[in-house]
Formats: C-alpha cells, sequence, structure tokens
C-alpha cells in the first residue's frame, strides 16, 4: 500500500498541472498506479481515458470529508465548476466558494490531493470482488430492507445478518446496481452510501457505470460459522430518477429476505406486482407476472421471501401512471 500511496500522490500531484483531467495529452499525463486504479487500457482513447479518470476519482472523492473533497476535486478539475484553464484559476475559484485567501485554498489542496491518494491506495489494497459462483466467503441469514420513495430522493436501509463459511472473514464486498432510466441514457449514475454499523467503510469502486461495490472492514475477523450484522444507508441524489423496481439478486444463499417500500399517498403507482425468481433482463419487459400488490393505507407494502436461489431476483416492481 505505501508504494502505491506514493506512487499515487506524485501522479495525482502532476496531473493537477494545466486543465487536469481536460488536458488534452490527458494519456500521457497519467502514470501506471492511476492507469490501475481508473482501469485505464493500454489502447483507450482520450475520450474513454477521461471519462474513467471523472468515474472512478469521482467515487474515490466521495469517501472525503466534504470540504477536502471539493478542494481536490477543484485542484484535477474533477469538479464541474472548477475546470479552469490553469491552476491558478482553480485555486481562485475555490478561494471565493469559501472565502478564504489563496494560500490557505493552496495547503487545503494539498490535504485534500494527499487524502484522496491515501483512499485511491486503500482502493488499490481491497479485495477484488469474488467471482458470480464463488458461495465460500459467507452466506446471508436474513435481509432486511426499507425502501422510502415519498421523499425527496429514494433511500433504503439495509440490514444484513451473515454467516461466515471460512475462518478469519475481516473484508466483504457489498455490490448492487443501480439500472439506467432511458430518459437518461447519457447521465452518468450517482449513488450515496453509509455505512450505519457493523463495519467501515474502506472504498466504494465502480466497475461499470451502473455497478457500485463498496469494501467493508469487519470490526473483527470472523471465524467459519460466526454471524456478523452490519447496515447501510443508499441514497439516489435528487434529480436521478429510479427504475421502477426494487429487486435482490444475490450469487450467494439467502434464508430469508424481508422487504418493505413506503410508495407514499402522493403520486401512487399504477400498479405494483411481486417478483420472485425472476432473471434480471426479464426485469426490463415490464409486463407484470407476479401477484399484484396493494399498498396499505399508509402508502406501504411488506412482501417475504424464503430460501431465495441464487442468481435470481426477488422483490417488487411498479409502474407509474
Amino acid at each position: 500500500m505505501a508504494a502505491d500511496y506514493t506512487g499515487l500522490l506524485a501522479e495525482l500531484r502532476a496531473l493537477r498541472k494545466g486543465r487536469g483531467i481536460f488536458s488534452a495529452e490527458i494519456t500521457r499525463r497519467i502514470g501506471p498506479t492511476l492507469r490501475e486504479l481508473c482501469h485505464v487500457q493500454a489502447d483507450d482513447q482520450v475520450p474513454e481515458v477521461r471519462e474513467k479518470l471523472l468515474r472512478h476519482l469521482g467515487d474515490v472523492a466521495a469517501s472525503l470529508p466534504a470540504d477536502l473533497r471539493v478542494a481536490a476535486s477543484a485542484a484535477v478539475a474533477l469538479h464541474p465548476g472548477a475546470r479552469h484553464q490553469f491552476l491558478t484559476g482553480r485555486i481562485t475559484w475555490l478561494a471565493q466558494q469559501i472565502g478564504r485567501d489563496e494560500r490557505t485554498v493552496r495547503r487545503r489542496m494539498d490535504d485534500g490531493i494527499a487524502q484522496l491518494a491515501e483512499v485511491a491506495a486503500r482502493c488499490l489494497s481491497a479485495p477484488p470482488p469474488q467471482p458470480e459462483n464463488d458461495h465460500g466467503d459467507f452466506h446471508v441469514e436474513h435481509f432486511s430492507a426499507v425502501l422510502m420513495l415519498d421523499r425527496g430522493a429514494p433511500e433504503a436501509l439495509e440490514r444484513r445478518t451473515i454467516v461466515a463459511e471460512r475462518d478469519d472473514l475481516d473484508q466483504i464486498v457489498v455490490a448492487l446496481s443501480l439500472p439506467t432510466v432511458s430518459a437518461e441514457k447519457s447521465r452518468d449514475r450517482d449513488l450515496a452510501a453509509e455505512v450505519l454499523f457493523g463495519g467501515t467503510l474502506l472504498c466504494r469502486r465502480r466497475p461499470a457505470g451502473s455497478r457500485f461495490e463498496f469494501v467493508l472492514t469487519l470490526p473483527k475477523p470472523l471465524r467459519a460459522g460466526e454471524r456478523h450484522e452490519y447496515g447501510m444507508r443508499y441514497r439516489i441524489p435528487e434529480g436521478q430518477a429510479m427504475r421502477e423496481h426494487y429487486v435482490y439478486t444475490s450469487p450467494r444463499r439467502c434464508r430469508l429476505f424481508d422487504l418493505r417500500v413506503r410508495f407514499g399517498l402522493v403520486d401512487p403507482p399504477q400498479r405494483i406486482w411481486r417478483v420472485e425468481e425472476v432473471f434480471h433482463r426479464d426485469l426490463d419487459e415490464k409486463a407484470p407476472e407476479g401477484d399484484v400488490l396493494l399498498p396499505d393505507k399508509a402508502g406501504e407494502l411488506h412482501v417475504v421471501f424464503r430460501d431465495l436461489v441464487p442468481g435470481f431476483g426477488y422483490g417488487v416492481q411498479w409502474t407509474m401512471p
């Protein structure tokens, strides 16, 4: 990790020069460690390289405290408001934004870049996601979720009890997909995540535009057969549309999935139906095949699934008027 941190710090400092990420010579401006972090391939062209830098550095920066996130993002022109031709222009912009002198801003940018390199180095040292057919680390004994759709932005609270299937299990990868809505095909997806209890968020990464992975470090290594519970909160940014379903698909065994969805009483769905043992691509058909569901007087519904088949989807789907 020390070598990764040193390399990333040097490369991020060099990236601050000129237009930063928007340099016309970006393919020559980034070194091997940034290429590894952002999954840049040798034959990637400038637009692909830039898109990968924006996406992956944005994901890493999301883990920083707000002030350092803005400072680091402005330093390399990652921030949409700080895409000036020179670093001096971005320094002036940030000084105006936070009401500080430029010397203070330079120090804050240095701190932000150092923190960005530290978090990125942790991402590089984090375990890779398990293959879809690898169930050897743990299985899910109980998964409960509450999806709230009656507020400014969709929010989900998820709580899992897992059972280790090997000794010394100290990290897990929590993965989910946020499919693109057809009206927003050109818009990048984003997702805020927070660990509520039961672990520490080591890093966030995005191997594809709609797929998010969160690496959690557990409070202590688990022994085979030992149970552990953790909770997460996910929030979709305001103004970003959500596909009209909430479906859990896991490559691992899951004994019980308990889902509550709060639609609220304003603008309820036209139709809601149960999704059970469905192949994920069939969700795009939007043809209701499961049991039709009716929310209660609070605009909520509750479904339970037992002994889920790995690789198939379970949850609810709906259509709006």
